[in-house]
């Protein structure tokens, strides 16, 4: 299966010196703003350093489109994309959406982190989903880092709502967090994520630093029940994907 692919290649070279790209914020509303469940990492407990600090790397997909800009903000990056599988669209807000099926999707990050003793590298997912009734919304127990469930997953019910085509759809906001010994070989970042149909995926932001040793997080994970047959169906799924995915930091071909 042909997955569709966003993606950014920069020069090894110029990745340490390229500018912070900010947020733009294509969707609104504005998922940083208070009552809201994304954070700066300079405002979270969870962080401690601001985008565009030396060491960092940060990557953030806000309207997923062919044409237009592919990161909505960046800094530390040699290599980024974002891909999706075939059966997966773009909807007119920007959004990825599937309305009869799962969406099966990744990212795929490659950047720098300088780790120095007694620290760890601390990579952050924040997540903006916009869930259908009758639909489960993303599939947390299939979001992966290498192969690696999250250290730390918490989930936001905002209690707002979003009304599309007549279609109501509530708005959650995640954060996944994997604190890493070590950083991967060759620095890459492998995400895989999926959703059952009904579900928009709206933005998707990832910040990575080091941290010191049991840094808090400061927060507590919070279940995320779904009934049993859809979690054994999406994970069965989700097998499926994993065979099929490229290995990473890949072209796509047809």
């Amino acid at each position: 299966m042909k997955k569709l692919t966003l993606s950014l290649l920069l020069a090894a070279g110029l990745a340490g010196q390229s500018g912070l790209a900010s947020a733009d914020i294509a969707n609104s509303p504005n998922p940083y703003n208070a009552g809201y469940g994304f954070d700066y990492p300079q405002q979270a407990v969870w962080g401690g350093w601001s985008r565009g600090d030396a060491g960092t790397v940060y990557a953030e997909w806000d309207s997923f489109n062919f044409d237009g800009q592919l990161l909505a903000g960046s800094y530390g990056l040699t290599n980024a994309q974002f891909g999706w599988d075939g059966g997966t669209s773009i909807d007119g807000n920007g959004n990825l959406a599937n309305d009869t099926d799962s969406i099966f999707a990744y990212a795929d990050i490659q950047g720098s982190v300088a780790q120095a003793s007694q620290q760890m590298v601390r990579v952050a997912m924040q997540l903006e989903a916009w869930v259908a009734d009758g639909s489960n919304g993303v599939d947390y127990d299939n979001l992966w880092l290498n192969g690696l469930t999250p250290t730390f997953l918490g989930l936001n019910d905002t209690g707002n709502s979003i009304v599309v085509d007549s279609i109501e759809y509530a708005l959650y906001q995640s954060l996944a967090i994997w604190d890493l010994d070590f950083a991967p070989a060759g620095d890459s970042y492998s995400f895989d994520l999926s959703a059952s149909a009904g579900t928009r995926i709206a933005q998707v932001a990832v910040d990575m630093a080091a941290v010191a040793q049991g840094a808090p997080i400061a927060e507590a994970p919070v279940a995320v029940p779904l009934p049993g047959a859809a979690w054994m169906f999406m994970s069965a799924l989700f097998g499926i994907l994993a065979v099929r995915r490229k290995s990473p930091l890949s072209q796509l071909s047809a």
